[in-house]
């Protein structure tokens, strides 16, 4: 019988500047009686660890535990999760993001039969890499060994109903009886009291020109390119406009390149990873994402908390944060740069429409995305 405070085991795959760390490190640090493992980066990312405020006790780091497929280090985390499992005993593990999911659920699996303990397996899809990730062969392996993952798990968390209808219906990982929707939750106080104008004194952007941002990592999915040619092509229409391009990965100096062979150097400042979050978003007019597969960015909710609206392709998971033209803009994932290009010029040209929305953003992402509401979803399905 699971108790009021469950033991509880968290993995996650890495704690990477993102929706799916940010939700583990704050769970870990809310509730009683957890233990979180985590593993290595990627080259290039940002590290959330400072926000971790466990002991050192309730927290393991496993370098082995990697997001590239590497078998020898998969091997050797799973058994090491194995040992974790046996000395911790949970009531309830808890996984989140793919990797960790497939290493820490198969090693779940096969623990229960050692210890002869029934403990409860829990997996979060924060998104899925079903899409825009991977070869046709790969996609149909990870698809075929997370159906079989979801038969023993006892339940399935999805973060937005697109991703449940995904999973459910298009990719037939499990079934919609074993899933729970639970939105992602932050702690968005501090994104209330930004500063606007730090961001145009720190870069010297002057006060008539106007910002746009974009957050996230620099790699393929988040599809910065077709964002930077895009962006060209508004310059021709609003040359009194500037890109702020926050994040870090493999593609960085790709980008560059890019921006340099575009002669657009002074329009685009590359930030890299920052703690001063809030300032940024508020310095902007629109908050851009052009990604080719999502589940829930974070960077929407975060730029709505500071009343920035967003324009996005309308892909993945998206549409349950944005409501077109009401909570932010959407656009078709298909589009052409010029067509996005001539978005954003219309969208520049309407600050009162934009305005109007980022309020309206404001308002849905303080209601629906606060950490306390997801801790108390949380803390009724361990119960149950």
């Amino acid at each position: 019988m699971i108790n009021n405070k469950p033991k509880i085991l968290r993995i996650i795959t890495r704690l990477n500047i993102g929706g799916p760390a940010i939700q583990a490190i704050t769970l870990a640090n809310s509730m009683p009686n957890h233990l979180l493992v985590y593993g290595s980066l990627d080259t290039d990312e940002g590290d959330m660890l400072n926000f971790l405020k466990l002991k050192n006790d309730n927290y393991i780091y496993l370098p082995e535990l990697q997001r590239p497929i590497k078998l020898i280090a998969d091997i050797k985390a799973f058994i090491k999760i194995i040992k974790i499992i046996i000395k911790f005993q949970p009531d309830i593990i808890h996984t989140h993001t793919a990797k960790a999911g497939l290493v820490g659920r198969s090693a779940a699996i096969f623990a229960r039969i050692i210890i002869n303990k029934k403990y409860k397996i829990i997996h979060t899809y924060h998104g899925h890499v079903f899409s825009g990730y991977f070869g046709n062969v790969k996609t149909k392996l990870f698809i075929y060994l997370e159906k079989l993952l979801s038969l023993f798990s006892h339940s399935i968390i999805t973060i937005s109903n697109q991703l449940q209808s995904e999973l459910v219906h298009t990719y037939k990982i499990t079934n919609k009886k074993k899933c729970h929707i639970i939105p992602l939750g932050f702690n968005l106080e501090r994104f209330l009291n930004a500063d606007k104008n730090a961001i145009r004194k720190e870069f010297n952007i002057k006060p008539s020109t106007k910002i746009c941002i974009n957050v996230g990592r620099l790699v393929p999915i988040k599809n910065q390119k077709f964002l930077i040619e895009a962006f060209a092509k508004l310059l021709k229409k609003q040359p009194d406009t500037c890109l702020l391009i926050v994040g870090d990965g493999t593609l960085k100096h790709q980008l560059k390149q890019q921006v340099n062979s575009l002669n657009i150097t002074q329009k685009i400042i590359f930030c890299g990873w920052r703690q001063d979050m809030p300032n940024l978003y508020a310095s902007a007019s629109l908050n851009l994402l052009t990604s080719i597969n999502e589940g829930t960015p974070v960077a929407i909710i975060e730029a709505g908390a500071t009343a920035t609206p967003s324009l996005s392709t309308d892909v993945g998971g998206i549409k349950d944060v944005i409501t077109n033209n009401q909570t932010g803009f959407l656009i078709e994932a298909n589009s052409s740069t010029q067509i996005f290009a001539d978005k954003i010029n219309h969208l520049l040209n309407n600050i009162s429409q934009c305005s109007k929305v980022g309020i309206n953003a404001k308002n849905k992402v303080l209601q629906e995305y606060s950490f306390n509401k997801l801790t108390e979803n949380l803390i009724n399905l361990y119960k149950k």
